[in-house]
């Protein structure tokens, strides 16, 4: 026989479609590769989830914005015919912005001294003249560029945050007056860069912490994708629970489909850990940030509708577009995702209320996430809107603007699974958690408490009161919250049928107490229809 315990499901009800405390506290799972090969940066080397209340904690715990796990790229200009005096060599690099948009940087222009007489001297002045442009109290630079020479040739390196921009064509060039002859080797053909990861992750943070100052977020690392998502149970116990929702974020490309390693495969996965967790009484709402880089076309994402099942599960897929979301996107070559913004926000929000309320949630601070994008770096503003209603009623999250309105918006919170079911949007699947978290902590001190019978066998009323007395202050709280329809209490007690427990119920053949919470929650202005019209009088 198992021991004692409270079981919890959740029942259909007869909603129709369209139909604080610890509720801010949030989660985030980052994966690492080179060079954290043992461990995550700083202290979370040796303690791989921590909690930090603020972007300055996590910086103090090693989530710098230092770029020391970045590979700066190298570039080799070989002078094979030395320059006369007054020749010149100039050096400029062409760098990336966000939507192709791209800025050209004069690193140096170096003329030829009179003392500078043989190649290794003219090399040697060349690597002064890089050097020369690129002090910068915090940045190694006004150019951020360095330098050094040998005999014959001087390697110059990139600053540091261009990430693998440099990788690909001929982004160094060199103009020359006079004698000189060169070779030029590109970054492609001589030490390729390799973008920041701490430089996201710093990121993601700042982005939380800017959307709920006032926001507790865990933070944990690992390795590699656990291959059934048991992460988010690690990182939900590690937290004591604590967690409402839980963010999933790795820079691993996601393919279209349903199976292993596909948007949809991975939310059904993600799903499976968020029913251990509600069994266990820890439920966490489950934000997904997939890699879809790759994905050229969002209107191949799969219908989650009808290839998922997943009810507590959120499918980012917006992105900043012109700020610093979007140039990490285009350093990284991955998809970088607002998720950590939309934690923030979910997480400064009441739980029943939608994240995409217009008058509440504005995810733009003029700059960051005012130019909103889709995460494989498609602008919002270059889709039809038909097509934008497609992808919403696929169930992802995505940002957009409204026509006369200032700011950036979540279009819905949907959830990955039907519209028919019960808890197809975040409101309502944390809402349910709300009810369970406080409910499991109002009936616990009543287990293997004893039952009082009537003659007939039936609970009797005394009985059958202790148990609502315990629920009833719970659900009151709510309602006052917000996070309950006030229908739900008269004064202090609450409406017949809210909590319901039939006398006549077996406890000792069932061996538990049923009790079925019939709750009204609240609903969401998903469309208001206006009607404007002309009258031929106001009396």
């Amino acid at each position: 026989m198992s021991r004692s315990q409270m079981t919890f499901t959740l029942g259909q009800g007869t909603i129709s479609n369209p139909a604080t405390g610890t509720d801010y506290i949030s989660g985030i799972q980052f994966y690492y590769g080179l060079p954290y090969t043992t461990g995550g940066p700083g202290s979370f080397g040796a303690t791989a989830c921590q909690a930090v209340f603020s972007l300055s904690d996590a910086e103090n715990k090693g989530i710098t914005l230092d770029y020391a796990d970045e590979t700066q790229p190298t570039s080799i200009i070989a002078i094979t015919t030395k320059g006369n005096t007054g020749d010149t060599l100039s050096i400029n690099v062409t760098e990336k912005l966000p939507n192709g948009v791209t800025q050209v940087v004069n690193i140096c222009t170096y003329t030829v001294g009179l003392a500078d007489t043989t190649i290794a001297l003219q090399q040697a002045a060349l690597a002064a003249a890089i050097n020369a442009t690129s002090f910068q109290t915090g940045q190694n630079g006004l150019t951020g560029y360095t330098a050094a020479s040998t005999a014959t040739t001087t390697t110059m390196t990139g600053r540091k945050g261009l990430g693998i921009q440099l990788n690909t064509g001929s982004p160094v060039a060199v103009t020359i007056t006079g004698a000189f002859v060169y070779t030029l080797t590109q970054p492609a053909s001589a030490v390729q860069g390799a973008y920041s990861q701490k430089a996201i992750w710093h990121y993601h943070v700042a982005e939380f912490f800017r959307a709920n100052p006032n926001g507790k977020l865990w933070i944990r690392f690992a390795g590699t994708i656990d291959p059934a998502y048991a992460d988010i149970t690690s990182l939900q116990n590690a937290a004591n629970g604590e967690c409402m929702r839980i963010g999933v974020y790795s820079f691993a490309p996601r393919a279209i489909g349903t199976g292993a390693g596909t948007v949809a495969g991975d939310l059904g996965l993600m799903q499976t850990q968020a029913d251990s967790l509600f069994v266990a009484y820890r439920p966490a709402a489950i934000f997904f940030a997939p890699n879809i880089k790759a994905i050229s076309d969002v209107s191949t994402l799969p219908n989650l509708q009808s290839v998922a099942s997943s009810k507590s599960c959120y499918c980012v897929i917006g992105q900043d577009g012109a700020a610093l979301g979007a140039q990490l996107y285009v350093n990284s070559g991955v998809s970088i995702s607002n998720i950590g913004c939309i934690l923030g926000t979910s997480s400064s929000a009441s739980v029943s209320q939608d994240i995409g309320e217009i008058g509440a949630f504005n995810l733009s601070n003029g700059v960051e996430m005012n130019v909103p994008a889709f995460s494989n770096g498609v602008l919002v503003s270059s889709v039809a809107g038909t097509y934008l209603d497609t992808l919403d009623a696929y169930r992802y999250g995505f940002c957009v603007t409204q026509t006369g309105y200032p700011g950036t918006f979540v279009n819905n919170d949907w959830t990955a699974i039907a519209n028919t079911n019960a808890y197809n949007r975040l409101g309502r699947i944390l809402t349910i958690y709300k009810v369970e978290r406080q409910q499991y902590i109002a009936l616990l001190p009543l287990l293997k408490s004893r039952i009082y019978l009537n003659a007939d066998g039936t609970m009797t009323q005394s009985t059958i009161e202790r148990y609502i007395g315990a629920a009833e202050p719970r659900i009151a709280q709510m309602v006052n919250d917000g996070d309950l329809s006030p229908a739900n209490i008269t004064g202090t007690s609450l409406t017949k049928g809210v909590v319901n427990i039939n006398p006549a119920q077996n406890v000792n053949s069932q061996g538990y107490v049923s009790i079925v919470y019939n709750l009204l929650g609240v609903s969401i202005a998903d469309n208001i229809n206006v009607t404007l019209q002309f009258t031929q009088s106001l009396s």
